[in-house]
């Protein structure tokens, strides 16, 4: 069986997200291959997937590399938790403070994958979108951010059978 390093790393570090992604889960599950997800076990059952974006659906984000996330996401498809795990951004490592992606990220908590999420408000609202704050200065990469984000989740969703299409 053949393991991507960030899959096998989330198994390992289980401890940082556990609490904070599933407060009432007590394990993890051995990692899946196809998709690459770890397997949040409450009681023995699963409760939901964690799972990395470079993983799933990497998009280079303003640097030309990926920003990688892990997301919390439970089986009815909502996500619990995400945290910004490595990033290339020349405008957050010179200028804005990570503080500012996490509490992006953090808008996406609750988010179904069914849900269309829009980054930034428009003079237009389009109805059936959601729309979470943008950051001043880091436009592009919140939008990748955001893609990477529900992009992963969707794929996720759709190999495990929790959404169709």
């Amino acid at each position: 069986m053949i393991l991507t390093m960030t899959v096998l790393s989330a198994t390992v570090q289980a401890a940082d997200w556990l609490s904070e992604f599933f407060p009432e889960a007590d394990a993890v599950g051995e990692a899946l291959e196809e998709p690459p997800v770890v397997p949040v076990l409450q009681n023995g059952e699963t409760v939901g997937y964690v799972f990395e974006t470079n993983d799933i659906a990497p998009i280079p984000a303003y640097s030309g590399y990926p920003v990688n996330m892990r997301v919390g996401m439970t089986l009815d498809g909502h996500i619990t938790g995400i945290e910004v795990l490595e990033h290339s951004e020349p405008i957050v490592l010179i200028g804005i403070p990570e503080s500012v992606l996490d509490d992006f990220v953090g808008q996406y908590v609750g988010k179904s994958v069914s849900q269309r999420v829009r980054v930034g408000l428009s003079r237009q609202q389009r109805e059936g979108y959601e729309q979470v704050d943008a950051v001043s200065g880091a436009t592009v990469t919140v939008v990748v951010m955001g893609e990477g984000i529900m992009r992963s989740a969707r794929r996720v969703a759709r190999e495990l059978g929790i959404l169709e299409g």
